[in-house]
Parts: structure tokens; sequence; C-alpha cells
């Protein structure tokens, strides 16, 4: 997954409805504990490396980034971080993503004359993470720029997906490859990921699926819909497709995504209610997911984690978590953390939740 992810200051926004078998009360199965983190540090991401959980985070004083590594008995060990560039030493992981034991994410901080997004990629693992060569303005920024969405890793190394203008009013989903030192920002002219006369597209993550890549998003159309999509490609050199995911709104968005053995799991909003979709290729299957209050269509939902060999959703409900288990007929509801839930990830058998307040909480069952 995207380790993934809660969004430092996230990109977008965004059906509930209830029902399902498995929809019903929670069930008191999951003790939940508070891990206790340094002081001054503020936990902003989750990522699963291996057998290991890293949690990154800001901090007070500079260096901001920080990287803590959760061992099995929940004791909290710094991750050595090297960052080298002005806006390294002050960025905050904004998405991550994982492939065995190799981490690669991307750190945001405002600043220039106009405070846009200054943007930082990062590489490394448990032992150890570094600021990549810096970018100049104009690779991720400067005119035209609509931001970055999010990272992932294949297995021919990492893309970094964003936004940008093209060739009609509007933003391209555009994706970023490495080369050497250097990104370079890839053409999506006359592909699925170009904005056309009466559709735009914008994307909000990215992940893998096997070897393929999966962006999710949302395309806004003439009459002011804003319908929820995901985006589908053999590989970064395409060719994409775009599946629509349908739901009922006026503002629809697919914001996370998570896949496994060609099941994807896309969560996302639809007029500020939670809304999910079962993707196998270009097939969708719109699920229910377990009834919760709604919230802002620009509310990020916590990406989904696998857990004990099932797909796990840690939902906002209100003001605390609640956590939906997928299982064959439906969806087991279980007791989140106290705190509204901005990130999960799953480790040590464990299932871990950042909350808004900063606090880091630890479940097994």
């Amino acid at each position: 997954m995207t380790g993934r992810r809660a969004r430092a200051g996230g990109l977008l926004a965004l059906a509930l409805l209830a029902g399902l078998l498995g929809c019903g009360r929670p069930e008191p199965e999951l003790a939940w504990s508070r891990v206790e983190v340094p002081d001054g540090v503020t936990p902003l991401l989750l990522v699963a490396v291996a057998d290991d959980l890293l949690v990154a985070g800001a901090a007070e004083d500079l260096p901001a980034p920080r990287v803590l590594r959760l061992d099995g008995d929940g004791g909290l060990d710094p991750v050595p971080v090297t960052a080298d560039s002005y806006y390294g030493v002050c960025a905050l992981w904004f998405d991550a993503a994982v492939r065995g034991e190799e981490v690669v994410a991307i750190g945001r901080q405002s600043g220039g004359a106009h405070g846009n997004p200054r943007w930082t990629t990062w590489e490394g693992g448990a032992a150890g993470v570094v600021e990549q060569p810096e970018q100049p303005l104009s690779v991720f920024g400067g005119w035209g720029a609509g931001g970055l969405a999010g990272i992932t890793l294949t297995a021919d190394g990492p893309v970094i997906v964003g936004t940008r203008t093209g060739e009609v009013p509007g933003l391209d989903i555009r994706l970023w490859l490495p080369d050497g030192d250097d990104w370079v920002e890839q053409p999506s002219a006359g592909t699925a990921l170009a904005a056309s006369d009466d559709v735009r597209p914008v994307a909000t993550d990215v992940v893998v699926d096997g070897d393929a890549l999966l962006i999710t998003g949302l395309v806004q159309s003439d009459d002011g819909r804003v319908a929820a999509a995901v985006w589908r490609a053999p590989g970064p050199a395409g060719p994409w497709q775009r599946v629509d995911l349908p739901a009922e709104g006026r503002v629809v968005s697919a914001q996370d995504a998570l896949c496994d053995a060609g099941r994807c799991l896309v969560v996302g909003r639809a007029d500020g209610a939670v809304a999910a979709w079962w993707v196998e290729g270009a097939e969708v299957s719109p699920t229910t997911l377990p009834e919760v209050p709604p919230g802002r269509t620009t509310d990020d939902v916590p990406a989904p984690v696998l857990w004990q060999g099932r797909f796990a959703v840690v939902l906002p409900n209100g003001e605390d978590g609640l956590v939906a288990v997928s299982e064959d007929d439906g969806w087991r509801t279980l007791p989140g953390p106290p705190g509204r839930p901005v990130a999960a990830a799953a480790a040590h058998g464990a299932l871990h939740v950042v909350t808004e307040d900063g606090g880091l909480w630890s479940a097994q069952r």
C-alpha cells in the first residue's frame, strides 16, 4: 500500500448506506492501547515494512521529518533520517509506498513568495531514510502545476502521480519517473489521463495492483458533477483505461485504494458520506460499508489495509473510529480507537491507527 496514508494536509475530499450482513453494532473484540510517542513528535503516516512498522511524523524542532520504528513489544526506536535540502529539513511526509523492505516517500512544505508546495523525495527502509537529490522547482511545481497526489513502488522503481495543465483547459493526470538523480515528467496527451473539452480528471493517489498501476481520483464534468473514477494500466507506459465508479451524489471521489491478488478495495466519499467499491480489472461492484455519520466532501478516508488476511478500513465515526473488516458476505464492525482516524497500517499482527489529535493506537485480536 501505500503507506498510506494519513495525508499530512491531504489533497481532497469526499455514500455511505448501511445494511449489508455484518453491518450491525460493533462487537467488543478489540482492546486499543495508546503507544507513547516521544515528546514534540506528531505522527502523520504509518508504513508497514516487512515485519516492521515505521511511524513518520513531524517534530517541533528541526529537522522536522522524524521516523520511528515500532518493535514487537510496543516500543518506538528512532530511525536515522538524512535531510540535505532547505525544504527537506522542514518537510512533512505526504505519502509513502513499500515494496519488500524498500520505502519511498514524498514530502511537502510550503515556501517561496507565494507559499506554493515544495516537494521532496525520499528513499530507504527500517535502517534509515535519506532525502533524494533536490529537484528544480519546475519539476513538480512552477507554472501549470496542479500538485502531487501520491507515490508508489513497482518492480521497475518508484512512480509519482500528480496533475499539470495540458493541451486543453483543466489539468491532466501526469506521471513522473526517475532517471538517475532526476525525476522526468511523462506526457499524457492522447491518453485516458488527459483532460478533454468536457471532462477534467484529478488524481488523488496511486497504488500497485501486482505489476499494474491503479490511480484513484475523480472527473469533473461541464454540468458541475464530480464523479469517482480509477485509471488502470499494466505499467507506467500504459495503455491507460478509465473505469468509472457508480455512486449517487453530486460530488463523488475515489480517494484511496488497496489491491491484493487482483482485487482492489477503493474508498472515497459521495456528498460527504463514505463510499467504497470493489474493482477487479474493469469490473466494479459498489459495497456498503458500516454506516457512520457523514463528513465534509473534502474529508479524507484512511486508506484500506490488509489485516490478518482481510481488507480493513478504519472509518471516522463522529469523533472516534470504527473498524470495518471484510467478510465473505459483507462487513464486520469492530470498535475503533478514541479520536478521529487519519492513517492506518497493519504490522506484528496488530492494527495501528493515527488519530487527528496526534495519537498512535494499537489493537490485536
